[in-house]
């Protein structure tokens, strides 16, 4: 269970009319079919090691573009669905980032979690090489996502 991980107020009363557990400002549900099935595929290059996206961000030069969410989350699963597909935002993350895909509960996503104080997902981050936040946003539609990531 993750703890501190909140979702936006509108998805802890669809908890509560619902009957979903509410834990900690969030509400999870075993991941069902119905849940796993409205993520569709992206041709985004995700990379899923911090260390290794921020080495490769000294590399190359090019930010780090990190999608912090989680099975869980509906507002997550809706911009899997319908935002990182979107040809205008697969073609800007795969040329102008580093794209890292961080599941707020896999291990490797805690401490970049508590050191961006991460507490409210989606959350969509572009940091520098050495870690340093440029610009942060939580859910976007794939036009605010395209405009957000053309950003300099």
């Amino acid at each position: 269970m993750t703890r501190g991980i909140k979702t936006s107020g509108w998805l802890v009363l669809a908890a509560l009319l619902t009957g979903l557990p509410v834990i900690n400002g969030c509400f999870r549900s075993s991941p069902s079919a119905a849940t796993v099935a409205v993520a569709a595929a992206d041709n985004i290059p995700w990379r899923t090691d911090y260390d290794s996206a921020l080495a490769e961000g000294k590399k190359t030069g090019k930010p780090i573009l990190i999608d912090f969410s989680a099975t869980w989350c509906p507002p997550c699963q809706e911009m899997k669905r319908s935002a990182w597909p979107d040809s205008r935002v697969e073609s800007l993350a795969s040329s102008k980032y580093i794209p890292l895909a961080m599941d707020v509960d896999a291990p490797g996503a805690k401490d970049p979690a508590a050191r961006y104080g991460i507490n409210t997902i989606p959350a969509v981050l572009v940091v520098d090489a050495d870690g340093m936040v440029l610009r942060q946003s939580s859910f976007m539609s794939a036009d605010e996502l395209a405009a957000f990531l053309s950003r300099q």
